[in-house]
């Protein structure tokens, strides 16, 4: 591909990018919501520089902090968001383009980050999936040039520092640090000139990763009582594990004889049928079979009672300590059956997580009934988080009295008053229908293969592994990157596999674009490696 021809599409993608973006952010404002999205928000009213919390790390928070502050107004969350998705991807492409000297593989790659429906669907949610997801990419295209140039120290130490930001961020990123020791050690072997300069550049990122971890941590322990980066691990572990938790003897047999006529049968009845529940074991939202077999009991109640009964304090310390004494007492005590249900459920996570959309296209006109509903839930949430009661819409209503810092900011009109949005215009309305459907026109070539890249890519690594054998140069850095991609990958799955699955769709949406790329670059390497020998067999 001709250098013009390259940036006049590499251009277009980025332009199409924008304008998408511009009208979503334009005609929504404020981004939609879940009910795990106050909780985001929370750290900010008591710091706003530090937003640290018991049971969120500090990373979204902060980014939300500086969106609010740079715009005062909630659609910076949006934009901010924006410019990282359309950035990133740059970032990724020109890093291929550049190392890789892939051409069409760096086109591709830039299109996927940003046209993917999943993705766009997490950018305008008020959740840490797109935060992640995007540090990943810029981890990524970071490494290119890490191994492209290991002397550029400072590299390994911006990598560092974005890995440690994306575990602040959610801490499952923590398979980077593991995944990118393991590939400094691979180089360190196989590149022997090299040695020195690859294990300065693995201690480095080791010290800017580990050194802030650190810091936080400290902090962490001085506001909450433990050494940790949140006290949700134990919460998280048993909703994994309740079903395998120890009943008779060990620890808390009070807590245990309280929550044997819940587990057991819904060890026989929904886990044995691998039908887990895991919101219900910790947050006791019941499904309508839940409901006619357990009526309003649940786990979490018969845990939150015991420890508001038994400890010094009701704090989140406790709650998670005793979660967690369950959870590792249920792993350590059927430790193969743990193994076969953790393999099972890493399984389960690619099965039914892997897609183009996030359940459906989103963001669409379809959602603006949604978005409505959102803002609502967000404005009572926001007051009751000040302690005081949601007032009436209208041009009385006021921010709550100690609404103060970055916090402030969403408190604008469309919120405290209830302003008319931009897509109550039906003009708008009809032009998202139109954007919707360009949109969809685009990306429909794109999606109608996305199931079968990772299989195209799984074949290609296999013959491009045997076509390696036969020392083709040609496309070996292309393939060493899809195996680094690919080692991302497959210990995220192990992590997730061993501590939480809950909604399959969402865990994966950090990483699923290391799938998508990682199976392009296998397919890449071996076009190369099969053109190179086909010139070696052309006389002359």
């Amino acid at each position: 591909m001709g250098v013009r021809l390259y940036w006049v599409v590499f251009a277009i993608i980025v332009a199409g990018a924008i304008g998408l973006r511009a009208f979503w952010t334009y005609a929504l404002q404020l981004p939609f919501v879940t009910s795990d999205s106050p909780s985001y928000l929370r750290p900010l009213a008591e710091h706003w520089w530090l937003p640290i919390s018991a049971r969120r790390t500090a990373g979204l928070p902060f980014l939300i902090s500086i969106s609010l502050q740079a715009f005062r107004h909630p659609v910076g969350i949006l934009i901010v968001n924006n410019m990282l998705a359309i950035g990133s991807g740059i970032l990724l492409a020109i890093a291929i383009r550049n190392v890789l000297r892939q051409n069409l593989l760096s086109l591709i790659a830039l299109f996927v980050v940003t046209f993917t429906s999943k993705d766009l669907a997490q950018e305008y949610l008020l959740m840490t999936e797109h935060c992640s997801r995007v540090l990943f990419i810029v981890y990524a295209a970071l490494m290119l040039w890490v191994f492209q140039n290991p002397r550029r120290y400072w590299l390994a130490a911006l990598v560092g520092l974005i890995t440690a930001l994306n575990i602040l961020v959610k801490p499952d990123a923590i398979v980077l640090i593991v995944a990118t020791l393991l590939a400094f050690a691979a180089a360190f072997g196989v590149l022997a000139k090299r040695r020195r300069d690859f294990a300065i550049a693995a201690a480095i990122f080791l010290l800017t990763t580990i050194v802030p971890l650190l810091v936080y941590m400290a902090e962490f322990k001085r506001q909450f009582g433990t050494f940790d980066l949140t006290q949700a691990g134990g919460r998280n572990q048993f909703s994994h594990v309740g079903h395998l938790i120890l009943l008779d003897g060990g620890k808390h047999p009070e807590l245990k004889a309280r929550l044997k006529p819940l587990i057991e049968p819904y060890k026989r009845d929904y886990a044995d049928k691998r039908d887990y529940q895991p919101n219900w074991l910790i947050n006791g939202t019941a499904t309508p079979a839940l409901k006619n077999d357990f009526g309003d009991s649940n786990p979490k109640d018969e845990v939150l009672e015991y420890v508001r009964s038994r400890y010094p304090e009701f704090t989140d310390r406790w709650i998670d300590e005793v979660y967690g004494d369950l959870a590792r007492e249920a792993m350590m005590t059927h430790p193969v059956e743990f193994l076969r249900y953790a393999t099972e459920r890493g399984a389960y996570l690619w099965q039914r997580g892997y897609s183009f959309v996030y359940y459906e296209i989103f963001p669409t006109h379809a959602h603006f009934d949604q978005h409505r509903s959102d803002r609502s839930f967000m404005r009572n949430r926001m007051y009751r988080l000040y302690g005081e009661d949601e007032p009436p819409c209208g041009p009385e209503a006021r921010p709550p009295g100690k609404a103060a810092g970055p916090l402030a900011a969403v408190f604008s009109k469309e919120i405290l008053l209830c302003s008319p949005l931009p897509y109550d215009d039906q003009a708008v309305v009809n032009a998202a229908k139109r954007v919707g459907a360009a949109y969809e026109l685009v990306t429909a070539p794109f999606a109608a293969v996305f199931g079968y890249i990772p299989r195209a890519g799984a074949a290609a690594a296999i013959l491009g592994a045997l076509l390696l054998l036969f020392r083709s140069s040609t496309g070996a850095g292309t393939y060493a990157f899809g195996l680094l991609l690919c080692l991302v990958v497959l210990g995220y799955t192990m992590l997730h596999g061993l501590i939480n699955v809950a909604e399959a769709s969402r865990m994966v949406s950090n990483v699923q674009d290391f799938v998508i790329l990682a199976s392009l670059c296998f397919i890449f390497s071996l076009g190369c490696m099969l053109r190179d020998l086909a010139r070696r067999r052309v006389p002359g």
